[in-house]
């Protein structure tokens, strides 16, 4: 009361409470009074950790695997290595925990990777992450939920999906499988027609495929067989460990006979280096307009096409400045395998090309691109005969003379155009 404590015994403290200040302030009910102690030194709170566990819950799939990251939050100035430890509930030998580290400092994270072998059955598991530092032990738990694996299957594929067949001939599709959630069984392959068409015969190269392998459907169609569009539907089964029906369907398109498609023609072209230009290309089949496809047979590099699908395509033409002309070969295939081709020339402002040449006694007649109107030199077979020349224009050059002075020989000959500093492609003609 007044003095200095150094001793302090309580019998029966009703209450305690401790400010800011150091002062622990006691209630006294056995004498009625509120006794006030201050209290000597600094008053704080002992260094702590808490665990950090990220997620707390996963769900995985029997035969897999899932990874939890672990780590610490230091409390109060706490300092020191966490040894972890962690233990399964319930125990499975199926499902394995592995901590990437048994010891983690501040600032650090461990990895505990759970694996779940394909025997374990389908459950939920909790798993307790123990950490321990000096002397003191904290826990986090993590729910694990093993799923059942879902069940294997495939997928039936055709190509192509379309073809076309002439009476008397045959076409053909190829089978093939594509494995939904690691399918590897055998695949019992059957076909039927629809509408019924008993002259068509469906038969199979393999009558049985596993994944990454394939069987080729053929269809025969007899001379006296209904002529119109059939779908060929494709089933596959397989019976272990479950039943699994699966189908595709392709069109088969019966005609009396087969024939080519047929391009549009495309006009020569002249474009400027650095620039570019785009060519819509147009055909139609007049056995079966879905089946068609699209490529180049030839082109300089600077030349591409798109395929559209149907019979409709753009060509781009983009010569670099450093371009020489070319000839373009644009080729169309039907889904009977029928194909027709157009070519067209590709001129590069100031460049030569020469699209064809021929002599009729006693004219040597060139045709081609940028010949200019006067000061051509032309070259047969390497001799200079520029003063034969009778007539030049940009795009057509006759000249006048003999075998003897052209140097014919008999079969094939060449021809090139030279304009200033600029040679032609060398061209050849029959003699």
């Amino acid at each position: 009361d007044g003095d200095l404590g150094v001793q302090a015994k309580l019998n029966s403290p009703n209450s305690l409470a401790l400010d800011g200040n150091g002062n622990l302030f006691v209630l006294d009910t056995f004498n009625n009074a509120i006794r006030v102690m201050k209290l000597a030194g600094n008053v704080a709170n002992a260094p702590d950790f808490s665990l950090n566990v990220t997620p707390v819950s996963q769900n995985i799939q029997v035969g897999g695997s899932a990874s939890f990251n672990i780590g610490f939050n230091s409390l109060n100035g706490f300092n020191s290595a966490v040894s972890l430890s962690t233990v399964l509930v319930p125990t499975n030998s199926g499902v394995s925990l592995n901590l990437s580290t048994a010891t983690v400092n501040n600032g650090q994270m461990a990895t505990l990777t759970v694996n779940v072998s394909s025997s374990v059955s389908p459950g939920v598991f909790s798993i307790t992450v123990t950490g321990q530092a000096s002397g003191m032990a904290r826990q986090e738990m993590i729910r694990l939920v093993v799923e059942p694996k879902p069940r294997g299957d495939f997928v039936l594929v055709a190509r192509p999906s379309v073809q076309s067949v002439a009476l008397g001939a045959a076409t053909s599709f190829t089978i093939s499988t594509q494995a939904i959630n690691d399918f590897n069984g055998l695949i019992s392959l059957a076909a039927t027609v629809d509408p019924p068409n008993s002259n068509l015969r469906l038969t199979f190269s393999q009558s049985g495929i596993n994944v990454g392998s394939n069987s080729t459907l053929t269809v025969n169609a007899a001379t006296n067989a209904m002529l119109g569009d059939f779908n060929v539907i494709v089933i596959g089964v397989t019976t272990l460990p479950f039943v699994i029906i699966q189908s595709q369907t392709v069109k088969v398109s019966v005609v009396q006979t087969l024939r080519p498609p047929k391009l549009t023609p495309i006009a020569d072209q002249m474009v400027k280096p650095g620039e570019s230009a785009t060519i819509n290309v147009a055909v139609m089949d007049p056995t079966n307009q879905t089946g068609l496809t699209l490529s180049l047979g030839n082109a300089p590099g600077y030349v591409s096409l798109t395929d559209n699908g149907n019979g409709n395509g753009v060509i781009r033409i983009a010569p670099p400045m450093s371009a020489q002309s070319g000839i373009v070969v644009v080729r169309a295939t039907n889904a009977g395998g029928l194909t027709d081709q157009i070519m067209f020339n590709v001129a590069v402002s100031g460049s030569l090309m020469i699209t064809n040449a021929s002599f009729t006694k006693p004219t040597l007649t060139i045709l081609g691109l940028g010949f200019g109107t006067s000061g051509a030199i032309v070259r047969v077979n390497g001799l200079d005969v520029t003063n034969t020349i009778s007539s030049q224009t940009d795009t057509k050059i006759d000249l006048k003379g003999s075998k003897k002075k052209f140097a014919l020989k008999k079969g094939q000959n060449t021809v090139t155009v030279t304009v200033g500093s600029v040679t032609s492609n060398t061209a050849t003609f029959n003699f």
